[in-house]
């Protein structure tokens, strides 16, 4: 069983920045990715793989420099959840669901943004610290 613990931060203006810039260099990298991904299907009816995706993204961040300053986890997380939403879209095609629900670019405005961090953090319940 998989347990998910939700927590409420209070980050100062530094760090409020950076968690900035993370949201938008992954929001960045889905937008690109759905871009890449949409572009193939509607071509040929192909879907990009997970792992071909993040092969183009070393080829990304060398053209823009402020995706080095996100956690590469976070990026290659961001292009995983649009390799799920494809796939949930595909099932829904071949199922022949009257509205599959193909996937959408992200927002900057959007009520609820956030990014993934699967490694190198830990939480001190004692002293309330990440």
């Amino acid at each position: 069983m998989l347990r998910t613990f939700r927590y409420r931060l209070y980050p100062n203006q530094t760090q409020r920045a950076r968690i900035r810039k993370n949201i938008d260099a992954c929001r960045f990298v889905y937008n690109w990715a759905l871009e890449i991904t949409k572009t193939a299907y509607e071509k040929d009816g192909s879907n990009l793989r997970w792992f071909d995706l993040n092969n183009r993204l070393i080829e990304l961040k060398q053209g823009y420099p402020f995706l080095k300053d996100a956690y590469s986890q976070s990026l290659q997380q961001a292009v995983k959840r649009l390799n799920l939403a494809f796939q949930y879209f595909m099932r829904h095609v071949s199922q022949g669901k009257e509205q599959p629900g193909y996937p959408k670019f992200k927002r900057r405005k959007a009520h609820r943004q956030s990014f993934d961090v699967p490694q190198f953090f830990t939480i001190d319940i004692n002293t309330q610290r990440v």
